[in-house]
């Protein structure tokens, strides 16, 4: 992957970190500093750093747990030691920094954008992987549409 295509992408990744976050009601402040890095500051002053590092071609986590690095696999965002996917672990993250686990949004703002979301098409989280990303159709609709 060269370095635009990677910072399109993990440009793109930002983006859905502040979409989430802004629909979830939480009292996270947000703030983009310039093109590559994104620092959510919770209630209680923590933060967690969120920068791109395009040398690298990897997108970086700063908690207070310490720092995470995280390289494109087949499509996804996953941690070069624990091979922890990325919006799961940004989310674990953020729900201990929030302090109220009911607060913080479930994976579902992370799921990946695989076409226009309609009523009959659901996200769901992946059995074996437990990632979220993946889109099934309601067993009734897809008999009725022959799938």
């Amino acid at each position: 992957m060269n370095e635009s295509t990677f910072v399109r992408e993990a440009v793109s990744v930002l983006d859905r970190i502040e979409e989430a976050v802004d629909a979830s009601g939480c009292e996270i402040d947000i703030e983009r500093k310039g093109e590559g890095v994104l620092a959510l500051e919770f209630e209680n002053g923590s933060q967690i750093i969120v920068n791109l590092q395009a040398p690298m071609r990897q997108i970086w986590i700063a908690a207070k747990a310490g720092g995470f690095h995280f390289v494109q696999q087949d499509g996804r965002w996953v941690d070069t030691r624990s091979g922890a996917e990325f919006f799961a672990a940004l989310s674990a993250k953020c729900r201990r920094r929030s302090g109220s686990a009911s607060n913080w949004p479930h994976d579902g703002p992370w799921v990946n954008r695989q076409g226009p979301r309609s009523p009959r098409v659901l996200p769901v989280v992946n059995a074996v992987t437990r990632r979220p990303g993946a889109w099934a159709i309601p067993r009734e609709s897809a008999r009725q549409k022959g799938f």
